[in-house]
Order: C-alpha cells, then sequence, then structure tokens
C-alpha cells in the first residue's frame, strides 16, 4: 500500500476494488468464489498523509498538506 502511494500509482488502480476469496467445503471438494471485499474512494490529494496537529501547531512555518486541513 505505500510503495502504491510512493510511487502514485494512478487513482484507477488504488480505487480497484479489494477483492477476496469464499472458500466453502462442498463434501470432499473446495469451491472457490471470488468476492467484493471493499470498495476504495482513494483521492489524489491521499498520495500524502496529513501531518500531526501537535506538529503544524508545534512548527509555525509547517503547512499542512493539501486536502487534510
Amino acid at each position: 500500500f505505500w510503495d502504491l502511494r510512493r510511487w502514485k500509482v494512478s487513482l484507477d488502480e488504488l480505487n480497484a476494488t479489494a477483492m477476496g476469496m469464499d472458500i466453502t467445503k462442498d463434501g470432499g471438494n473446495l469451491r472457490y468464489n471470488v468476492i467484493e471485499v471493499e470498495n476504495r474512494n482513494f483521492k489524489d490529494y491521499m498520495y500524502y498523509g496529513p501531518l500531526p496537529y501537535t506538529e503544524v501547531q508545534r512548527w509555525t512555518n509547517l503547512d499542512q498538506n493539501a486536502g487534510w486541513n
């Protein structure tokens, strides 16, 4: 996850639905079904996380990262 943000992977890829696997046992056989786990909503300002509020208060020349005000 952190590498994807650092490399600035496209928003289309970062917003792709997270997929998982539902495994059920049917007699002696296993059945595998791909399921949706989480819908992602990644915005462009999220490439950079917010700075801790205490640090912004401590250093007057430090500005919060865009989008996190």
